[in-house]
């Protein structure tokens, strides 16, 4: 009779574990799936034309989910082999505050939004970005990536 009981109890408590993990990968999924859906496609293009290192000015255009266009001010902190940058972008709805990190061997990076006021108060996204370096500018960098 013991040994029966003690069956069923792990019997029990291996069905308890094995249907509420099954549940909670559902779940999971969904609130994945939901996030996601919930992501828009972004690209950021800043010229910086005015200015000496370690700030420089200029303009910004974006597409995709935001169609603004302003000033920029960036401020740039080398550091080894990477950029640590700081970007505003001031637009007509607000400003944007933007983090970024770049290579400097391959003018590759990553980006995220960590700020905004007005209209974007609440606008977070990140993604990657790239530095060209065209003739007659600064920079120039482009900002890809999902904002939500």
């Amino acid at each position: 009779m013991k040994m029966h009981l003690k069956s069923m109890l792990l019997l029990m408590g291996v069905s308890f574990i094995i249907f509420t993990g099954f549940k909670n990968a559902d779940l999971r999924g969904a609130q994945d799936s939901k996030a996601n859906a919930n992501h828009s496609a972004v690209t950021f293009t800043c010229t910086y034309t005015d200015g000496a290192l370690p700030t420089v000015t200029g303009t910004f255009t974006t597409s995709g989910a935001i169609e603004a266009s302003g000033t920029t001010t960036m401020t740039v902190h080398p550091f080894a082999n990477v950029f640590h940058c700081s970007q505003t972008l001031v637009g007509p709805e607000g400003t944007i505050t933007i983090l970024s990190n770049c290579q400097k061997s391959t003018m590759n990076g990553s980006w995220r939004i960590v700020s905004g006021t007005g209209a974007y108060a609440n606008l977070q996204g990140n993604g990657r970005l790239v530095m060209t370096f065209p003739a007659g500018v600064i920079v120039i960098e482009t900002f890809s990536g999902k904002i939500f």
